[in-house]
């Protein structure tokens, strides 16, 4: 049996795509399935989850993670979105630095967490940037995907560089994308999330690291 669990948070619940069985996780294990009839798939997620959540939640849900075979991980856009929105609005950016160490710290803590009671392979994902055109969002996200990539390579885990397939493409992939700048008074909803074109990016390319 073949398990796939994909823990994250809004992005990974499918948050803005048009069906549940359109969003990233459901669209990999449909294609699983295509040629592993025994392949299924857990969800860990929730629309608001920052790393700490995601931490917690792993917590209380041991019985999800123990048997799968692979764990996706895509977490900390929220970290990032709480800590920026409170410097826009205070004046004092320090709250993203104080977020980024928490990321940081948090995301050794799920990983060693899940390595302690599962097997699986893990996938780390990178962040793509929802406000490329935003000096602040692009400095930020940058220092949040240097942790990831470099908390991968000290744990040995996969990456899964999201960033890259995104890269310069958010006008076509992001629900509500607009001019792709941040400041005190964005839409809503947020212009962060993948629309259905989005979520068939994510799940082809990340079906090969799925699969190794």
């Amino acid at each position: 049996m073949f398990i796939y669990t994909a823990l994250g948070d809004s992005i990974t619940y499918g948050y803005s795509a048009s069906s549940p069985e359109l969003a990233y996780p459901r669209r990999v294990i449909a294609a699983l399935r295509s040629y592993r009839h025994n392949a299924y798939g857990h969800l860990l997620a929730r629309p608001g989850w920052s790393s700490r959540s995601l931490l917690y939640a792993i917590e209380r849900n041991p019985y999800e993670i123990r048997n799968s075979t692979v764990i996706s991980i895509w977490i900390g856009g929220n970290d990032l979105i709480y800590a920026g929105l409170a410097g826009l609005q205070s004046g004092r950016m320090d709250t993203v630095e104080k977020a980024l160490h928490g990321y940081k710290q948090d995301l050794l803590m799920i990983v060693e967490k899940i390595r302690s009671i599962s097997h699986a392979r893990i996938i780390l994902c990178t962040q793509y940037n929802p406000f490329p055109n935003s000096l602040l969002a692009v400095q930020a996200i940058a220092q949040l995907n240097h942790i990831t990539i470099a908390t991968a390579a000290r744990q040995r885990t996969l990456l899964a560089p999201v960033h890259q397939w995104f890269a310069g493409n958010q006008a076509y992939l992001i629900s509500n994308y607009s001019d792709g700048r941040i400041d005190r008074k964005l839409p809503r909803p947020l212009p962060i999330h993948p629309n259905d074109l989005g979520h068939q990016i994510i799940a082809h390319e990340l079906i090969p690291y799925i699969m190794m």
